[in-house]
């Protein structure tokens, strides 16, 4: 079982340019004198927990993945973490997680993306403002302390969740390469949370025509990437996709992520907060499950002309019919 100490030390080593001496780093970042910074690399003296706390946050690597590597028989699984449980505050911390691992994602040089999905996340509708601000509109109605009776025209967006959604959206669907299993419920699953408000007379005529448009808009999306399964941007990036269509429910929505020879993982148990890993172990096993859900599911993308007409047109009808 290898020491805390000698983790840390491989950590450094995997992340600092290769023409960088181990132990310069280590004087330069924690204040070191030559001698001090040996003894922890020979493992003589340990790094005390404010230079592992520095180190974690200046090599971006978390704690709990040393205690996972010190101990494999537990996997830690990590939130964004909040002060409060207050509807803006929580909205914005974990889009913000959303935004540090997508900005990532677009800047690596190779990456890969399989996602299992049961309705559209929150983090989806960043290029439709109605719909992302349903989300924040259906958050708040049930977490905060508010009337009952809040309306959906009565909800504006309060200025750092916009800030943050017009940062994300340069890199909204710019994934070099993913895979998507839906449930067949995908889009039943969203409209139902939309016809609820709408029963309740809490979102009007025109604002559920709105809605509608951006739900048409992205089923027509899905139809052409599952048509032709790439997207090209100018001359030199394109982007794959492929979409598979499960056969059986899939419990929640859950990401693995792979790029430049890092992954992490991501699980919603609702619409908005969630849960990650980056530990190879916990990522490791997520990969395995969610590459798994492919033996009860279809291949959509350029085939499967039945199972696309069929699933487009079911989910085309219940926009048209569930309001």
């Amino acid at each position: 079982m290898k020491n805390i100490n000698a983790i840390i030390i491989q950590k450094i080593i995997d992340s600092i340019p290769p023409n960088m001496k181990l132990a310069e780093f280590l004087m330069d970042k924690l204040g070191l004198c030559k001698e001090s910074a040996y003894r922890r690399i020979r493992g003589d003296v340990a790094f005390t927990i404010e230079q592992i706390m520095h180190l974690s946050l200046e090599l971006g690597f978390s704690i709990d993945e040393l205690v996972a590597q010190k101990n494999n028989d537990y996997i830690l699984y990590r939130q964004k973490s909040l002060k409060a449980y207050e509807p803006n505050e929580t909205f914005v911390a974990m889009f913000e997680t959303f935004y540090e691992s997508i900005s990532r994602q677009c800047q690596a040089k190779d990456s890969y993306t399989i996602i299992a999905l049961n309705r559209l996340p929150d983090i989806f509708t960043v290029s439709f403002e109605n719909l992302f601000r349903f989300y924040y509109y259906k958050w708040v109605h049930q977490i905060n302390d508010t009337s009952v009776n809040l309306s959906f025209s009565e909800i504006v967006l309060p200025p750092e969740v916009a800030t943050l959604r017009n940062k994300i959206l340069p890199y909204a669907g710019r994934h070099k390469n993913i895979t998507f299993i839906l449930d067949p419920n995908t889009f039943y699953n969203t409209l139902s949370d939309i016809q609820y408000y709408c029963s309740r007379g809490l979102i009007d005529d025109k604002e559920l025509a709105l809605l509608k448009n951006e739900l048409r808009s992205i089923q027509d999306g899905i139809e052409i990437l599952i048509r032709k399964g790439t997207w090209q941007e100018g001359h030199s990036i394109s982007y794959s996709y492929s979409y598979y269509l499960s056969s059986v429910p899939i419990d929640n929505n859950s990401c693995y992520v792979w790029y430049d020879n890092h992954a992490e993982s991501h699980y919603w148990f609702n619409s908005v907060i969630s849960f990650y890993n980056k530990t190879k172990q916990a990522t490791d096993l997520h990969k395995i499950w969610l590459e798994s859900l492919k033996k009860y599911a279809e291949l959509m993308t350029k085939s499967n002309e039945l199972v696309q007409a069929s699933y487009l047109k079911k989910h085309a009808e219940l926009i048209e019919t569930m309001f």
